[in-house]
């Protein structure tokens, strides 16, 4: 998008020496500074992440009857099935 901004003189010295610093344009310079200070300094493109664990796979587990399989837990704690379960499937 192109526009007309006047910038205070305070704003186009921050400007000037940031350019020069970085060796950037002013383009680069002026949406790096709009971009901060409207996300108030958190990245753009950053997208929160959700921390996973890997927790084992027992393929002889069907997991489309967990509520059995927690039913035939012995304390109804622990989904850990005896060998002989009828609902371990082989494959």
């Amino acid at each position: 998008m192109r526009t007309t901004v006047t910038l205070d003189r305070d704003v186009q010295i921050l400007l000037e020496q940031t350019m020069q610093e970085r060796g950037e344009t002013f383009k680069q310079v002026l949406n790096d500074a709009i971009r901060a200070g409207l996300n108030q300094g958190k990245p753009v493109d950053e997208i929160p992440s959700t921390p996973t664990f890997h927790m084992g796979w027992n393929r002889d587990m069907d997991l489309d009857k967990s509520s059995q399989i927690v039913s035939e837990s012995s304390d109804g704690s622990s989904t850990t099935l005896p060998r002989n379960s009828s609902l371990l499937r082989r494959f």
